[in-house]
């Protein structure tokens, strides 16, 4: 039994986790460089220019209201901390992309009573007790299958 790939996306609740987790990470992603974006303008780094194309000094700005302003050291430490945060994001969705590529690799190369196996424990996140009993099976069959299609998988791992 061949899963098919649109399926597996509709229904199986990991991956709707996974591709849930990669959006959440990817907004962060969105708000650190806003903030970084923000850090220069306020350190007065990206304009607007004065007549020596230096910048504006806002030290010397009189206003009645509050204009905000950060020091060049700290704009630079806001952002090289926003950048780090963002190699980590990337990270992270990278290693859930690859999550997501490994478990359809590992479900394509199973069939029969394994693939459905591994379809309601992994995909749907279904309970041993539950994929029992959707596929007939006694709690303790199910248990012992398993353990085989983890020493199974194992080598799979091993040899790949």
């Amino acid at each position: 039994m061949m899963m098919e790939t649109t399926n597996i996306y509709q229904d199986g609740k990991v991956f709707r986790d996974i591709d849930f987790q990669i959006m959440l990470r990817k907004e962060k992603i969105r708000v650190l460089r806003i903030s970084t974006k923000k850090a220069y303008k306020l350190a007065g780094l990206n304009g607007p220019r004065g007549a020596d194309n230096m910048g504006m000094d806002y030290t010397r700005v009189t206003s009645s209201t509050p204009v905000a302003h950060i020091g060049l050291d700290d704009a630079v430490r806001m952002v090289d901390r926003d950048n780090d945060q963002i190699k980590i994001l990337e990270n992270e969705i990278n290693k859930l992309r690859a999550r997501k590529r490994n478990l359809l690799r590992m479900l394509t190369t199973l069939d029969g009573v394994e693939a459905k196996i591994f379809y309601y424990r992994v995909v749907m996140d279904e309970t041993q007790e539950s994929t029992a009993e959707i596929m007939g099976f006694s709690h303790r069959h199910l248990q012992r299958i398993e353990k085989q299609m983890k020493e199974n998988l194992i080598e799979f791992e091993i040899h790949d």
